[in-house]
Order: C-alpha cells, then sequence, then structure tokens
C-alpha cells in the first residue's frame, strides 16, 4: 500500500468522520490530520474514494514518497506495518 496525508479541510468534523468509512487503514495524527494508505499510486484516486463517502470535501491530499520527524512510536508502527499491507 501507498502512503499519503490527507489535511487541510474547512470542515475538521466532515473530513475526521468520513475518512474512516473511506480508509480500512487510517489514523488520525490531528485534528482534521490523517495519515492512511491505499492501493493506488496517484492522490486524486484516494480523494475519488473520500469523496464517495459523500460528495466533495475540502482538503489536500499528499503522496508520501518519504517521511520523517518526531512523532508517537505507534504512529511509525502504523506507517510501517500500514506500508507492508496488501
Amino acid at each position: 500500500m501507498n502512503i499519503y496525508a490527507i489535511f487541510g479541510a474547512n470542515d475538521v468534523p466532515a473530513l475526521d468522520s468520513r475518512v474512516p468509512m473511506a480508509f480500512p487503514w487510517s489514523r488520525n495524527v490531528g485534528p482534521g490530520q490523517w495519515i492512511v494508505a491505499h492501493a493506488s499510486v496517484l492522490p486524486n484516486d484516494v480523494y475519488e474514494a473520500l469523496k464517495a463517502t459523500g460528495g466533495d470535501i475540502f482538503c489536500i491530499v499528499v503522496a508520501g514518497r518519504g517521511y520523517y520527524g518526531w512523532n508517537d512510536k505507534a504512529i511509525w508502527d502504523w506507517i510501517e506495518n500500514a506500508s507492508r499491507a496488501q
């Protein structure tokens, strides 16, 4: 699976309720901030999967081609496991 970040919503509650419906592999990292795993290599496919849960939604989808930072170990474990998921 490929890792994507979804953020930038003007309606955070809507995004926070729809992302888990669209992506079984999803993890909230803050209000309106998600990392998700999806088989597609194109961010627009990820957006279309999110859109299928209730129409257009104001957000940004960014493909993760690498990652680095400081955060809870559980998030890094999630990224590793999601990357390996089928």
